[in-house]
């Protein structure tokens, strides 16, 4: 304990501040975010995650060449590799940060 009553003062401020602080991130942002994902946040939830476009043909892992297939017809057409390999982590990227930083951070699948 602290003798000085100026330095208690400081030092229940100080504490009052970061409660503050937290309680106003924690509104701002795990709140809002659960309720509108509701049950997709919770541990027990499985969550699949797709990654339409990042396919690799014929299965094979050699030297894949990123093919889409657009609309019903089963036409291949070529995507521009880097583009959408940029595209498709960066997305999967803000996805799981997003999801750890509501303290999901288990029962999450990524396919292709």
């Amino acid at each position: 304990m602290t003798s000085n009553p100026l330095d208690a003062f400081t030092t229940t401020l100080s504490f009052i501040r970061s409660t503050f602080k937290y309680v106003k991130r924690w509104w701002k942002f795990r709140l809002p975010a659960s309720q509108i994902l509701g049950e997709i946040v919770d541990n027990k939830t499985l969550v699949k995650i797709f990654l339409k476009d990042f396919i690799v043909p014929n299965n094979t892992l050699a030297s894949p060449k990123l093919i889409s297939f657009e609309g019903n017809n089963s036409q291949m057409n070529p995507n521009i590799e880097k583009v959408w390999a940029e595209a498709e982590s960066e997305g999967l990227t803000d996805l799981t940060n997003l999801l750890g930083r509501l303290d999901k951070h288990s029962n999450i699948e990524v396919g292709l």
